[in-house]
């Protein structure tokens, strides 16, 4: 009996969890940005993709999860062009579930893209304290 009760309240936790997940995965702000060799180094600002291309959003925000993918190796720095450099890999998808209102690119490799999908809030809603 015990252990049915372990497995019940197991359950429920995981249960919890899961839904907590993905009401905190509600990101209704979205911006795009495609970086090129011969660019570089460069930046960009959240939300400034959906402005300048007529998008219905027009606001800056900041991104809760980053989604990026190289075609050639990369090297990135979040929010600040000081923070430590990452090293992006060519051919493997990045996700990063932090707060990123810029991103900079230092390097990209030789005929290389770096696309860059940002889902996000509002700064004031983005939890910078928490």
């Amino acid at each position: 009996m015990l252990s049915k009760i372990a497995s019940l309240v197991n359950t429920g936790v995981i249960q919890f969890l899961n839904l907590v997940g993905l009401a905190n995965r509600d990101y209704p702000l979205h911006d795009y940005h495609m970086f090129v060799d011969g660019e570089e180094p460069t930046h960009h600002i959240v939300g400034t993709g959906n402005m300048a291309n007529a998008g219905d959003q027009k606001k800056l925000f900041t991104s809760k999860s980053t989604l990026l993918y190289a075609t050639a190796d990369c090297t990135i720095r979040l929010n600040n062009s000081n923070n430590v450099a990452i090293a992006i890999l060519a051919g493997v998808w990045y996700e990063f579930y932090q707060n990123v209102h810029t991103l900079f690119v230092d390097v990209i490799g030789i005929n290389g893209y770096l696309y860059a999908y940002f889902e996000g809030t509002k700064p004031e809603e983005c939890r910078l304290g928490a």
